[in-house]
């Protein structure tokens, strides 16, 4: 079976105290090609993710200190 895409999901939880938390997905896709290795797309979709995952908390607390949030 030779396989034509790859999908990676991640998720993470941060619990901001007080009873309050904020979920964040990500998720990449990529077709392969037939000289690409499925570990190392894995891996790089990986780290994307959680590259994404890491911009977005910054972000959130940064929005979190201005009015967006009560």
């Amino acid at each position: 079976m030779k396989l034509k895409e790859i999908g990676v999901v991640i998720s993470r939880t941060f619990n901001l105290g007080n009873y309050e938390s904020i979920r964040i997905e990500v998720s990449y896709d990529s077709s392969l090609s037939s000289d690409d290795s499925l570990e190392s797309v894995r891996k790089e979709l990986s780290e994307l993710c959680c590259s994404a995952i890491k911009k977005t908390y910054k972000e959130s607390m940064e929005l979190r200190k201005g009015q967006f949030y009560s």
